[in-house]
């Protein structure tokens, strides 16, 4: 199988990462070979803003998008301090413009 996406991959000059590339391999995570190459092995790892887990539970994937955007809110903390910001309302929405 392996060998058959790489050689389909490189008719459109994709080639395989093997620096990059890990292996979800569950809780005893080892190295595989693969076409020569080391593939580490992971229990967990961050794809599409996602963290993947080899565990039952979704508890550590609440817990870090909590953290990032409880990060995200203190880093607005300044914005929201600014005392040249106005609120405008209209009927559907408000909007927050800075005075000029």
């Amino acid at each position: 199988m392996p060998q058959q996406k790489r050689a389909n991959s490189s008719k459109f000059g994709l080639h395989i990462s093997w620096a990059k590339t890990n292996l979800a391999a569950g809780p005893d995570a080892q190295n595989l070979v693969v076409n020569g190459h080391t593939v580490d092995g992971v229990s967990e790892f961050i794809y599409l803003a996602s963290k993947q887990s080899s565990h039952a539970n979704s508890s550590v994937e609440c817990v870090r998008r909590i953290a990032l955007a409880a990060g995200i809110i203190n880093d607005l903390d300044d914005v929201w301090r600014q005392r040249n910001l106005i609120l405008v309302y209209t009927r559907s929405s408000a909007f927050i413009l800075p005075e000029l």
